[in-house]
């Protein structure tokens, strides 16, 4: 009997998702970002973290659904 690998998939495809918020919650992406729309690198200069990391995990929190981006805006 051979075990199906979806669900594992999923539940790595899960942690990563989490792994992202998380990171963003952290870094207090979300919290800088309620006041007004921000390019990553402003961001990045008022978080003091590497910006292109950083665009990198905000590219991807919009690819979740958690932020939403226009132009060079978040």
């Amino acid at each position: 009997m051979t075990a199906e690998p979806e669900p594992v998939l999923a539940l790595i495809d899960d942690f990563r998702r989490s792994k992202a918020m998380f990171a963003a919650v952290a870094f207090g992406v979300f919290d800088r970002l309620l006041g007004a729309p921000h390019s990553a690198g402003a961001l990045a200069g008022d978080l003091q973290v590497d910006a292109d990391g950083l665009e990198r995990l905000l590219d991807v929190c919009v690819g979740l659904g958690l932020l939403a981006r226009q132009g060079r805006l978040y």
